[in-house]
């Protein structure tokens, strides 16, 4: 359902345009609902134990292929999530595929309940679907599945593989409000990233300056349904 890559950001100097791009925002109730039903991990004991083997060796070309065709290098540093980021490319260290049979049974449930929606959902296509990993797994077009990328802090990777993306966990402070925010953009997605060695308390600015070891990445199965942008 979901894998998490661990990742060293490498310098490397690039020009860049001064001129910030807004990203582009979704929101989409089918999504929402297929979120929400994530949850249920988190309301009653598990049924299963969840497991990240690592899965290096068969996925990290596949994974540093998506990184880099997802990345918009000319753009990092640039607005106040990406202020004064130095690097401008990624190398993938390891691949780890996050199973959760409990999340995994309910995922797959809510995608079935979207396919049988009279009418389906109109296309839609995103970064990501160009990459070979996205051409290699089992999505499902009918209802919009694709990989979209999840930035966090490192310890929090451990807790969303055992209980799931959770909407009750989120800030208010985001642009749109409390929810679950993902991108099709690594570079984007990256601006929202902790390293292992400054902690899940230390203040932003430190990653943002420095980034002295390792990060984590979320790489996240999602049914976007029919996506509104704005």
């Amino acid at each position: 359902m979901a894998t998490f890559m661990t990742y060293v950001s490498s310098p490397k100097r690039m020009k860049f345009s001064s001129k910030m791009r807004p990203h582009k925002t979704r929101e989409e109730s089918d999504l929402l609902c297929a979120l929400k039903h994530t949850r249920f991990a988190t309301l009653v004991p598990p049924l299963a134990t969840a497991t990240t083997p690592n899965v290096t060796a068969q996925y990290r070309d596949l994974i540093q292929d998506m990184i880099e065709k997802t990345c918009e290098s000319n753009y990092i540093g640039i607005g106040k999530d990406s202020h004064r980021l130095t690097h401008r490319s990624f190398r993938v260290k390891s691949v780890h595929q996050i199973q959760n049979p409990n999340l995994l049974r309910d995922y797959q449930h809510c995608k079935s309940q979207m396919g049988s929606r009279p009418g389906g959902y109109r296309k839609f296509n995103v970064l990501t679907q160009k990459c070979a990993l996205s051409n290699e797994s089992e999505l499902d077009r009918r209802v919009n599945e694709v990989y979209l990328f999840h930035g966090t802090r490192y310890n929090v990777v451990d807790k969303i593989s055992k209980v799931g993306l959770d909407d009750r966990e989120s800030k208010t402070a985001g642009l749109l409000g409390r929810g679950l925010y993902f991108t099709e953009n690594s570079s984007k997605a990256d601006e929202y990233v902790r390293c292992k060695d400054t902690g899940d308390t230390t203040p932003k600015e430190v990653h943002t300056y420095h980034c002295p070891s390792d990060c984590r990445l979320l790489i996240v199965r999602v049914l976007l349904g029919h996506p509104y942008v704005a």
